[in-house]
């Protein structure tokens, strides 16, 4: 959700309670480094040796760590490698968190191919997750952004700030140079309430390129302006607006 200062807390006090318990300390242990792998933060203690019970989520967890360190070639073999362990052991929580993990890396194609193997799966945060997999590897930027919306909705800001992101990114591409500038402004919306975090999706957003009045119609228009008001605000007429938006 992006609360990294809380969560890393509340892990370290994990760390604490949990000596003597050695496979849900290293699940504890493996948590603290997660986050503060989020955060870009060097600090890191150094990781407890996972038995097989453990060994998808530390593989997911590590790949995240392996990812802010520079080496996301690495971090996809992980969690990629994480998801089939979890998909053939009938753990299809962490099979899909496994994979979301790989996408925001910049494996999505072979997460989203991975899907195929994992059965449907029910509530509100998974399928999310597996819209937001498929959507990235086919660069659905109206997807994207729809599910970006769902999971600021379930609280999710961090996985809402990146498929943000992603859409604006292919706005850009699509030389919607106004709607990938709204876009990019949500994201870094979203992204404020994450405690500094920050992936690779985050981290590989273009520049705009945009005019002066471009950015206002942009900025206007992540506030929540309808395009009549900001047209009132501009002096523009609504299908100016509304072909710098759209």
């Amino acid at each position: 959700r992006g609360a990294l200062v809380r969560a890393e807390q509340f892990f370290l006090e994990a760390v604490m309670a949990l000596d003597g318990d050695a496979m849900t300390r290293a699940s504890a242990v493996d948590h603290v480094r997660y986050t503060r792998a989020l955060a870009m933060r060097s600090d890191m203690p150094s990781a407890l040796a996972p038995n097989a019970l453990y060994a998808v989520e530390h593989g997911f967890l590590s790949s995240g760590v392996e990812a802010a360190a520079g080496d996301v070639s690495y971090a996809r073999a992980l969690a990629l490698g994480a998801a089939r362990r979890a998909i053939s052991t009938g753990h299809l929580s962490n099979a899909i968190f496994a994979l979301y993990e790989a996408a925001r890396h910049g494996a999505a194609p072979a997460a989203a191919e991975m899907l195929g193997q994992v059965p449907a799966v029910e509530g509100r945060l998974l399928p999310a997750l597996v819209a937001a997999i498929e959507a990235l590897a086919e660069r659905d930027g109206g997807r994207l952004e729809e599910l970006g919306g769902r999971l600021e909705e379930l609280g999710c800001f961090l996985h809402a700030a990146e498929l943000t992101a992603a859409a604006a990114t292919v706005a850009a591409a699509q030389g919607r140079a106004t709607a990938a500038a709204r876009l990019r402004i949500r994201a870094q919306q979203l992204a404020e309430r994450c405690d500094g975090a920050t992936t690779e999706l985050l981290r590989s957003r273009v520049g705009d390129g945009l005019t002066t009045r471009e950015r206002e119609v942009a900025a206007f228009a992540a506030r929540g302006l309808t395009d009549a008001e900001i047209a009132a605000r501009l002096s523009l007429s609504r299908r100016t607006v509304q072909t710098h938006l759209y």
